[in-house]
């Protein structure tokens, strides 16, 4: 008889843990899938000052694809009507929790890691890349 309990106890213990694991994988799907597309600099804070009005040499946009890279073009420029790009850095990304991603940039001497957390039910990401400076990127 305890043998019995034992066995049966064992058996919903391993339906518990599959079911588990195939509820949290589908829950990261779903949520990877919010990362793919064209995002750009939407504003950032700077020691406390929220800067809004990006100017063309501040503009900055990622894509992100389904294959898990993506790109950050970093735009020159006067005004936004003689902006070019100016840099476009490639890496890859990977969904690491909570609405959590890390960045991976690739660069021929190193490799650089970043994350970003998205925000407003998943329109908004925010990168802080030092103390005094944090970036907010919105869906193009």
């Amino acid at each position: 008889m305890v043998k019995k309990i034992i066995i049966n106890n064992m058996i919903i213990m391993i339906a518990f843990v599959i079911v588990s694991c195939t509820e949290d994988d589908d829950g990261g799907n779903r949520i990877t899938g919010v990362i793919i597309g064209f995002w750009d600099l939407d504003y950032y804070v700077e020691n406390s000052d929220l800067i809004e009005d990006i100017k063309c040499n501040g503009q900055l946009e990622y894509r992100f694809f389904n294959n898990g890279t993506y790109t950050l073009t970093s735009f020159a420029g006067d005004d936004l009507n003689n902006c070019q790009k100016a840099a476009v850095l490639n890496g890859t990304w990977e969904f690491v929790g909570r609405a959590t991603f890390e960045l991976l940039v690739n660069r021929s001497e190193s490799t650089e890691e970043i994350r970003l957390v998205f925000h407003n039910n998943f329109t908004k990401f925010s990168i802080v890349q030092s103390a005094g400076l944090t970036e907010v990127h919105s869906r193009k």
